[in-house]
């Protein structure tokens, strides 16, 4: 039918929203990773080297983001089973 111009669900609208809100902390997390990468003389060394920097990658920022995005997930699927109830 219309299917390009049809209006965006809440999932689609989340999901952009996710990609735009974690794009730069991916980004940090990548770079950060790439140094590394870069860095390392072989494979061992990076293998090291990957596993050291593990549990100190900077992953806060990543964190809220998605904890916002499941939140806001959840209260969509709460509206729409309201909606459909209708209770709404």
């Amino acid at each position: 039918m219309h299917a390009l111009h049809a209006t965006p669900d809440a999932p689609e609208l989340i999901a952009d929203r996710m990609e735009i809100e974690t794009t730069p902390a991916w980004r940090e997390i990548m770079d950060g990773i790439r140094r590394i990468v870069e860095q390392a003389e072989s494979l061992e060394q990076l293998r090291d080297a990957l596993l050291a920097v593990y549990g100190h990658l900077l992953t806060e920022r990543l964190t809220e983001v998605m904890a916002m995005g499941f939140a806001a997930s959840e209260l969509a699927g709460r509206f729409d089973v309201t909606e459909e109830s209708g209770h709404g």
